[in-house]
């Protein structure tokens, strides 16, 4: 026997889910959480959306939200702090000063022009300055040059952490742009080594690092050909392209690195905003920088408008650190979704103890973290606490939407990514819609607010939602074998059984569940009831002792894993099926002949890519008399 490659998306065993409309009272959510906010009453919203229906519309309103939180709050003193790291072999680059002043005038001309675009006062870049210059922290390294040329970010990182901690900078409080000087020019050739990448975990502190050379300078607006190689990601052979085009893409990637060191994520521009110009956050780098570019016709790189947003939140921007260091409690509720006239609506309310002025979506293909195709859409949050998408981005696959409440102090809250399936463009949101029915209940789960969750279950309104709830809440550990069993059944789950032996790759073995703040048993677009965590290498076996006839199921990774794992099942010890490669949204049937049988063991494999993200599940298995 072995696995095969047809199986049915919803299949008898998948959840069978139906449309519903959600509405919890504020009481739940409320205990949930114990959020000191205020409550909204109207259920039924007497709020004009059509008033905040485009970009500019939906930025001024939040503007206006903003700028009310903020009065009477403390000045922010806070700005971007520039490091110039050197080896000690080779120190700085030629004219590191004077060009890195034209560079960083660009940087904060195109973020200043971007939100003038958007007709925002008092919202800028603040970079910290030292008389008419940009500050640079000069920060020598502790090895030679050839150290760093194949080491991870992190290294330096930590060196610039040290020293600037020596100078009574905290880096925990900071927003650190870091050029190295990892490169070598020979003529009309460089080879850049050090990776440009950037993370912005919180309003409190982010960074980013870029590559210097000799070479980038934006005075200089040549045509003249170069060559180009990109030792770190151990590219082969240079790149053949103009000056002025790399100075162009090298001032774009200290713009991308920088807005994700402000926590901007990848994404591209939806397409209401696609005549405005390209997302600098999706394939924009490349465009054109005002002021700089010798082509005019290049489209415009932009900030779409959900990372306006976030930037005129984040206190180096909006020049407030009122709440700086809080962060907030926040509940999603009332959420639903639908499909209609080629949009997928999504619906909800956000709460939080410190005010949520927007909600950020971002749609992107499912198991693919930070996509640059990432589809961004942002709700403005009302005074009822309502937020709303008109979804457009209808593609084929498998796609999770993920929604960030983005809150007044520049804080932001992740509800847990929502999963769906296109077929034909038309999404299937019967999974989406459990997750929305649940996410209280996980997050009292998440809480260890089990009071709580009760009261959340006795409200569920689906049948899914109410098995899953009470698979989580009242799962007692199997005190028998397979072997053991004496009752009528002629069909069981294998998670009723405890197992002879169970080993698992990463974390601890575990049954109709997840590990994890999502217990979920997602993959492929469906949701499972039961379930075995195999993370690969894993081996679980089962006494049987010739009671069973057949053994059925499926396989595949846990929705949102990357990962790829192979499964197999041995009966006595002989190998009676094996998969193909299990990578993500992939799911298969088994079905083996038991008969007679005494052990079943099953095991999975991690392949050539390793054994990251290889969270593999041996879903719905019975065992059959």
């Amino acid at each position: 026997m072995s696995f095969s490659s047809n199986y049915n998306l919803m299949n008898n065993r998948s959840l069978s889910l139906l449309n519903f409309v959600l509405i919890f009272s504020a009481t739940c959510c409320y205990e949930t959480h114990a959020i000191a906010a205020s409550k909204g009453t109207n259920s039924e919203s007497s709020f004009r959306w059509s008033s905040v229906s485009t970009p500019a519309q939906k930025v001024t309103y939040i503007d206006q939200k903003i700028k009310s939180y903020q009065k009477g709050g403390q000045i922010s003193d806070k700005t971007v702090r520039v490091v110039y790291f050197y080896t000690k072999d080779r120190g700085p680059c030629k004219n590191y000063q004077e060009r890195w002043n034209r560079i960083l005038s660009v940087v904060e001309d195109y973020f200043n022009s971007e939100f003038k675009r958007y007709q925002l006062e008092g919202i800028s870049l603040a970079m910290e300055k030292e008389g008419s210059n940009y500050k640079l922290h000069l920060v020598e390294s502790k090895q030679p040059f050839e150290h760093y040329l194949t080491e991870t970010p992190r290294r330096i990182r930590k060196e610039v952490d040290s020293a600037m901690l020596a100078r009574g900078i905290d880096p925990d409080q900071e927003c650190f742009l870091i050029v190295n000087t990892l490169s070598n020019v020979e003529g009309n050739k460089i080879d850049a080594g050090g990776k440009a990448v950037g993370i912005g975990p919180s309003q409190l502190f982010g960074g980013c690092h870029v590559t210097d050379s000799e070479l980038l300078d934006v005075k200089f607006k040549s045509l003249e050909p170069i060559q180009f190689r990109n030792i770190s990601k151990m590219q082969e052979g240079y790149k053949q392209e103009t000056l002025e085009r790399y100075h162009r893409r090298a001032v774009g990637c200290v713009i991308h690195e920088l807005s994700h060191a402000l926590g901007i994520r990848h994404n591209t521009q939806n397409r209401e905003e696609t005549s405005f110009g390209k997302s600098i956050m999706g394939g924009g780098g490349m465009y054109s920088f005002k002021g700089y570019l010798l082509k005019p016709d290049t489209p415009r790189a932009i900030f779409v408008c959900g990372d306006i947003v976030r930037l005129m939140t984040h206190p180096i921007c909006s020049g407030s650190i009122k709440q700086r260091e809080d962060f907030p409690i926040t509940e999603f509720f009332n959420l639903d979704c639908d499909y209609r006239s080629n949009r997928i609506y999504v619906t909800g309310h956000v709460r939080a103890d410190i005010e949520p002025i927007a909600v950020i979506a971002y749609n992107d293909y499912s198991g693919i973290e930070d996509n640059y195709d990432a589809t961004s859409f942002l709700s403005v949050v009302n005074d009822n606490h309502e937020f709303r998408f008109e979804i457009d981005d209808i593609r084929n696959g498998d796609f999770e939407l993920r929604l960030f409440a983005i809150h007044a102090n520049g804080a932001r809250s992740e509800l847990r990514p929502l999963h769906y399936r296109t077929n034909d463009n038309e999404p299937d949101l019967r999974v989406a819609r459990v997750y929305f029915e649940l996410s209280p209940f996980l997050d009292a789960l998440k809480n260890k607010d089990l009071k709580s969750a009760r009261k959340i279950q006795d409200m569920l309104v689906q049948e899914p939602s109410k098995r899953i709830a009470r698979q989580l809440l009242d799962r007692e550990l199997p005190l028998l074998e397979p072997s053991q069993f004496s009752g009528r059944s002629d069909e069981i789950a294998l998670t009723d059984f405890k197992p002879k032996i169970a080993e698992v790759g990463f974390g601890n073995p575990v049954y109709d569940r997840r590990p994890g703040d999502n217990p979920l048993l997602e993959s492929g677009g469906n949701l499972y009831e039961t379930g075995i965590y195999a993370h690969s290498p894993s081996r679980y076996v089962f006494r049987l002792n010739g009671k069973w006839k057949k053994f059925k199921g499926y396989i595949g990774l846990a929705s949102g894993k990357s990962g790829s794992v192979e499964f197999e099942i041995k009966t006595d010890g002989k190998s009676v099926a094996r998969s193909p490669v299990i990578k993500q949204n992939v799911v298969m049937p088994y079905d083996v002949d038991v008969e007679g049988i005494r052990e079943l063991e099953l095991i999975t494999y991690p392949t050539d890519d390793g054994g990251s993200s290889d969270h593999g599940f041996w879903l719905e298995p019975k065992l059959c008399k």
